[in-house]
């Protein structure tokens, strides 16, 4: 009798369960996937940035949120160390120089250990003569051609871990090297307003800062014109011959020209030329408050140019130039602080420099967010808080896809503006009426 009831619980178990199994099983069929309306972080946030930026090879086995919010934005990480009153290396912050010799034997590397100070972005300068073919870690950053300026700058920026890093060129003919230096890429600054909190909540505002600043699009903000900082070309404060280098003045490689039957008049009626050899010209810009600005410059001649702002902002310049005409080029665009601001160019001789002008945009949250709208991602208001849902779905989008593609383009040395295409997710169509043939009299 007793057994009997046992089996007899047992089979209705064995129901119970299997009921339950199958309802279950119906539910998850018909499920939709759950939605996370969980807000993210500013700490995962700069993870999946470096991430999707494909910036991870840089970080270590267990990467802190220093070592992200350093290798998105350089100017954090010396923030950091300045805070830390840890020392810097000798020199200008966040480099690593050598002075290497000859190689030993004719065809072989130039080989040098530079250690940098963080986790970051890195680009390679070198000074000297002739063609040369560099790499780090064994992997190619560019081939470079020194017997223009008499320096040059590898386009590629590398990620680097803190510690040291092997260096090799291998040099052309009767190339040389004077000096190697990897200074971290301070053009590039991706983070928030005050910078990375990793435990802060990740709002729309810090969210389209981040983008357009990923890809190089702060110049889409609007201008304030009534600011814009222009100096003439020929009101250097000094210009050094580079060859010899020692101040040269006007006596020298460096010269305030006067027009001459040019295609297109300078302003003022001069502007600053090197004249024999390369030169570098210095003015002095101010601004009253923190910016946004653009860096511009009106020059003629084809050589490319090297531009730096205090000496830690730097570009390498591929002008549009048509002959005989005075051509303006944007430099770059970045975040800059109130005061004085020394702005350098190395020009090759028969380079002219006419103008020199700072723009400064708006750049508040908001006015971030409308250049994202305009880029095609969906808009909101600045202090929206971002869900993991809604930063996926941004960026499995057309657009966020196209504007990956310039960013390792621009990682890999392409220096040019690549026109923005965008994607309609929804185009519209041509004709809302239907089509028919025409007849001949319609024609």
């Amino acid at each position: 009798m007793l057994r009997a009831w046992q089996g007899s619980c047992a089979g209705l178990g064995v129901m119970f369960l299997v009921g339950t199994a199958g309802a279950g099983s119906l539910e998850l069929a018909s499920a939709a996937p759950v939605v996370s309306n969980q807000v993210m972080s500013q700490g995962e946030w700069a993870r999946r940035l470096v991430s999707v930026l494909e910036l991870e090879r840089a970080l270590p086995p267990e990467p802190q949120p220093s070592d992200l919010s350093g290798l998105l934005c350089p100017d954090q990480a010396e923030i950091r160390i300045g805070a830390g009153r840890r020392s810097l290396p000798a020199g200008e912050s966040f480099s690593a120089v050598a002075h290497p010799g000859a190689p030993s034997r004719p065809q072989r590397p130039v080989r040098v250990v530079l250690r940098v100070p963080v986790t970051a972005l890195y680009q390679l300068t070198v000074t000297g003569a002739g063609r040369q073919r560099w790499l780090i870690d064994g992997h190619p950053v560019g081939h470079l051609d020194l017997s223009v300026l008499g320096a040059a700058q590898a386009g590629g920026v590398v990620p680097l871990r803190a510690g040291p890093h092997e260096v090799s060129g291998y040099l052309a003919g009767r190339a040389r090297v004077d000096r190697v230096e990897l200074a971290a890429h301070h053009t590039l600054c991706i983070a928030p307003a005050d910078g990375w909190h990793a435990s802060r909540a990740l709002r729309y505002g810090a969210f389209a800062r981040t983008l357009v600043r990923s890809f190089d699009l702060d110049r889409r903000l609007p201008v304030i014109a009534e600011e814009t900082f222009r100096v003439e070309g020929e009101h250097f404060d000094g210009a050094s011959e580079i060859v010899a280098g020692v101040p040269s003045g006007l006596g020298g490689g460096g010269s305030a020209g006067v027009p001459s039957g040019l295609g297109s008049p300078a302003s003022g009626g001069g502007w600053a030329e090197a004249a024999s050899s390369p030169e570098e010209f210095t003015w002095s810009i101010w601004l009253d408050e923190p910016r946004v600005v653009t860096l511009r410059a009106r020059t003629r001649g084809t050589p490319e140019q090297f531009w730096s702002i205090d000496g830690r902002y730097r570009a390498t310049l591929q002008p549009d130039a048509f002959p005989g005409l005075f051509t303006w080029n944007r430099v770059f665009t970045l975040p800059l602080s109130a005061g004085r601001h020394v702005v350098r160019a190395r020009v090759a001789p028969g380079t002219a420099i006419d103008l020199v002008e700072m723009v400064p945009h708006r750049s508040t949250d908001a006015d971030y967010a409308r250049v994202l709208m305009g880029l095609g991602f969906r808009g909101d208001v600045p202090a929206t808080p971002m869900t993991r849902a809604r930063v996926r779905a941004e960026l499995t989008g057309a657009s966020f896809g196209r504007l990956t593609q310039g960013f390792w383009r621009k990682l890999a040395g392409d220096r040019r503006d690549h026109p923005l295409v965008l994607v309609d997710l929804e185009p519209q169509r041509a004709t809302s009426g239907p089509l028919a043939p025409l007849l001949p009299g319609e024609f």
